[in-house]
């Protein structure tokens, strides 16, 4: 099997949702591996002198146990368009380091900056993130997300999103979109219009 990993914000020379981190990959652990100790990003994780104060994304390679981690700039993508891929056999359900699958979708998404996964007809995730949904009235995301991102997690802890099961079919009842990740806070990232999502 391949190794997991967690990708953490770092912002100021500080680290964001570790505890949802920690959630999500002791959980995996758990299941995957049989590990019933926890491991603690907080007591692991120090940040290089090198790392200044803009964002930066922490990488962190685990199975077991803590494999590597790694530091980088990070650079925020813009996207605006996506296009509609079925995929009804894919499972994301850990963070894998294997995207094979994934980038295989993505490579499908023709003059679009991603793709929207479908799944048995319900909307997921993009090839790299989750997504969120404007009705009009209220934020929603897709009750079966390939991947239960951390950003994901913390938004519905604080009910500023729901959960909602999203068919392909119900795309038009929206009004825009904006894709979530740990990196990304929902505030800065611009909206999809609708119809910039094709089938």
């Amino acid at each position: 099997m391949s190794p997991l990993f967690e990708t953490i914000k770092v912002k100021d020379r500080k680290f964001f949702n570790l505890d949802f981190h920690n959630a999500r990959m002791n959980a995996a652990r758990k299941e995957l591996f049989g590990c019933n100790d926890v491991l603690d990003l907080k007591h692991d994780l120090y940040i290089p002198k090198s790392v200044g104060t803009a964002v930066h994304k922490c990488k962190v390679i685990y199975n077991k146990d803590v494999i590597s981690i790694h530091f980088q700039p990070y650079y925020f993508k813009k996207i605006q368009s996506l296009k509609v891929v079925h995929a009804d056999d894919i499972d994301y359900r850990f963070k894998s380091t294997d995207r094979n699958y994934l980038n295989q979708l993505y490579s499908q998404k023709e003059n679009c900056d991603d793709v929207l996964i479908v799944k048995n007809d319900l909307i997921t995730d993009t090839s790299y993130a989750n997504i969120i949904f404007f009705d009009g009235k209220k934020w929603v995301t897709p009750k079966s997300p390939l991947l239960k991102g951390t950003k994901r997690a913390k938004l519905l802890k604080e009910r500023k999103v729901e959960e909602q099961k999203i068919t392909i079919q119900m795309l038009s009842k929206f009004k825009e979109a904006k894709v979530i990740n740990a990196m990304i806070n929902i505030e800065n990232m611009k909206s999809i219009p609708i119809q910039n999502i094709t089938k």
